[in-house]
């Protein structure tokens, strides 16, 4: 009997979290995930999304018409949700394991599970997608995230260049490879058409753990004297959980 009200109590909770979340409520962001209602999340000093220690964001609970409640303390009374989808929250992109901040001259292009950001300018010459797994779903994997697109690129490109250090990114020791390419090969999946209007020249892969996930971030330029800063200076912004 008390197993069961406990499940029906979280329930109640998290559909009070998404009722009535049109009001700001003070302390919170009002965000949306994946087309799903607005969600007052609480927001730490510098307008990331408070989370807890396993990354999940801290929400308010509010009642049937928006207002937050209270605790015994006369505090508001929040929960903890997953972020189940990466979250535009105003230069932020919050995902599950991360966020990154949007810089100058970079702009939020798309993102569900991965993080997608392209250079501003008209031609969107750089290119970053960010991908992530959490360390249980890493477990027994060989391969990060996204590793296979990047080997697709190894495989169909010519490489004039192929270099792989170490680096240290958003805090952490890492990986990174870096490919200058002058184009796409020829072959039975790639017409000479194709090869001819492919216009990478740098493909960058960097791959490195953080306290509860592995990350794979794939970068791109169609200028071949892109230099690795370019790249980091968004990779140095993400904050890991």
């Amino acid at each position: 009997m008390k197993k069961t009200l406990i499940i029906l109590t979280v329930f109640v909770l998290i559909l009070a979290i998404f009722t009535g979340c049109g009001n700001k409520i003070k302390g919170s962001e009002n965000v949306t995930m994946a087309g799903e209602e607005e969600i007052p999340a609480m927001t730490q000093d510098d307008g990331a999304l408070a989370r807890d220690e396993e990354g999940r964001m801290i929400v308010a609970v509010t009642g049937e018409n928006g207002e937050a409640l209270t605790n015994a303390q006369g505090e508001v009374a929040t929960t903890a949700v997953p972020v189940s989808v990466a979250t535009l929250n105003g230069d932020l992109v919050e995902s599950r394991f991360f966020h990154v901040t949007i810089p100058k001259n970079w702009k939020y292009s798309a993102s569900y599970q991965n993080v997608i950001i392209t250079s501003d300018d008209k031609n969107e010459t750089d290119k970053i997608v960010i991908s992530s797994r959490s360390l249980e779903e890493q477990e027994g994997k060989a391969e990060y995230p996204g590793e296979n697109i990047f080997k697709v690129y190894k495989g169909a490109t010519v490489i004039e260049k192929d270099k792989t250090e170490k680096v240290k990114v958003a805090g952490v020791e890492a990986t990174r490879e870096r490919l200058d390419v002058s184009g796409a090969k020829i072959t039975d999946s790639v017409s000479e058409e194709q090869a001819a209007n492919f216009e990478l020249r740098v493909i960058s892969y960097y791959t490195f753990e953080g306290p509860n996930a592995v990350y794979g971030v794939r970068c791109e330029s169609k200028d071949a004297k892109t230099a690795d800063k370019v790249f980091e200076e968004v990779i140095n912004t993400m904050v890991l959980y």
